[in-house]
């Protein structure tokens, strides 16, 4: 990439780095950490130019077999907007490379039981969207996959995307979470009804039975998955996560190393692999990671979340406040996670600034009973960060008895410490079952 002034270098710096971020997010993409010997592999090349007020981007994704020019594209912001300018370049350039997988993808389920070309495209026109893991992808991502899957009813691969692109709508909290399980699962069993041998199926019933804290049926799902498809990044990172919550601390890392292994720029496997230093109390190996996350993925707010609870669980609720703050700047105008706005609640009560804690505290309380937004959980652990340990765990029971997420990390997460021990919050570990 050339550049022209300093701000131009500085951008066609960040450039290549955005880009492979972008393609990590991707997840039916493996991205390599070294340049590959293969003179076939699509070249992404540009160029930035700056005249001090304007600066513009041009991007071009060349076939390296024969220079052939695949897609072009350019774009310009003021000179001061650089950050913006990247984050357009490389999702467009990320895109255009998505688009080859995506022929090629084409050409390997024309090769399958699947010959329904009309289904091949709704299936691939759907997985394009999932692939963005964007809220407002999700449900294009849906009707998409139920198409596929009314042109060819038997079309297996499309049943099992539509569960994965449910679980996501919960997750994400789009639609209530249980009966995006409910749906979600009988769309899995479907895909497995049709094909035994379907990794994407076992990968995504297994996240669905973790989801629903049936952890020894989700480690299942997800061993047979990765035995059908030992390259199955995803299949590798859940369960790592299932292990995590279970407390394998040790085979939890040993897994998402090898998703690491596999894919080295996996966005997914990289914060997840400092999540459970976390989680397992590996608070300065946590942060070590995370610093060299955020230096691979400029910005990211997972990245300072990570930091700033490490921060806190080791006994320095000043730098705590100070990631949590940088994380909440970091996140999209309008859109401000309220787990953040928690973890800041928790650090500032931690400090002593109990006026500052409280006033959140009454935030996010208000949020959650408004139906607008946050957890019994996140309540709680501000409570419980203001020494109200009652009050902590009367929203902690709420938790659980509405089936949040949290309710499958209270075995192992550190935020709880201070109520292990306790009659009441053992009991309330051991009443964790199953969703139904």
């Amino acid at each position: 990439v050339s550049a022209g002034d300093d701000a131009a270098r500085s951008i066609a710096d960040k450039l290549p780095a955005a880009v492979v971020g972008q393609l990590g997010s991707f997840n039916d993409i493996r991205v390599l950490g070294d340049p590959p010997s293969d003179r076939r592999v699509p070249r992404v090349t540009g160029s930035v130019e700056s005249d001090g007020t304007t600066t513009r981007v041009s991007v071009r994704l060349v076939d390296g077999a024969n220079g052939a020019e695949m897609f072009a594209d350019s774009f310009e912001r003021p000179a001061a907007d650089g950050a913006a300018l990247v984050g357009d370049a490389a999702r467009a350039a990320s895109v255009a490379i998505r688009q080859r997988t995506v022929e090629r993808q084409w050409a390997r389920l024309q090769s399958s039981a699947h010959r329904n070309e009309a289904a091949i495209a709704l299936y691939l026109r759907g997985a394009a969207h999932l692939s963005l893991r964007r809220e407002d992808e999700l449900q294009r991502s849906l009707a998409l996959f139920r198409q596929a899957a009314t042109v060819e009813p038997t079309f297996a691969l499309a049943h099992a995307s539509a569960a994965e692109a449910l679980t996501l709508l919960g997750v994400f909290r789009q639609v209530p979470i249980m009966s995006a399980l409910r749906d979600a699962r009988a769309s899995a069993l479907k895909s497995l009804e049709l094909d035994g041998n379907l990794p994407e199926g076992h990968a995504i019933f297994g996240y669905i039975e973790k989801l629903r804290f049936d952890f020894p049926a989700a480690e299942k799902s997800l061993r047979r998955a990765i035995e059908l498809q030992p390259d199955f990044v995803d299949a590798h990172v859940r369960l790592s996560t299932v292990l995590l919550q279970q407390g394998s601390y040790g085979d939890a890392l040993v897994e998402i190393k090898s998703a690491l292994a596999l894919e080295p720029n996996s966005v997914a496997a990289q914060s997840q692999f400092a999540v459970t230093l976390l989680l397992s109390r590996r608070y300065d190996e946590a942060i070590a990671e995370a610093k060299g996350f955020l230096k691979r993925h400029p910005g990211r707010p997972i990245g300072m979340e990570i930091i700033a609870e490490a921060e806190l669980y080791r006994g320095n609720p000043a730098g705590a406040i100070t990631h949590f703050r940088e994380a909440i700047a970091n996140e999209p105008r309008g859109s401000v996670d309220p787990t953040l706005v928690a973890g800041l609640a928790m650090s500032e009560a931690r400090a002593g600034n109990v006026r500052v804690a409280t006033d959140m505290l009454a935030e996010l309380q208000a949020r959650f009973e408004h139906g607008s937004g946050g957890t019994a959980a996140e309540v709680a652990a501000v409570q419980l960060a203001l020494g109200r340990k009652q009050d902590a765990l009367d929203w902690l029971t709420k938790s659980v008895t509405t089936g949040e997420s949290e309710a499958g990390y209270l075995k192992i997460n550190p935020r709880w410490d201070a109520l292990r021990g306790t009659p009441a919050f053992e009991e309330l570990v051991r009443s964790v079952r199953p969703r139904t």
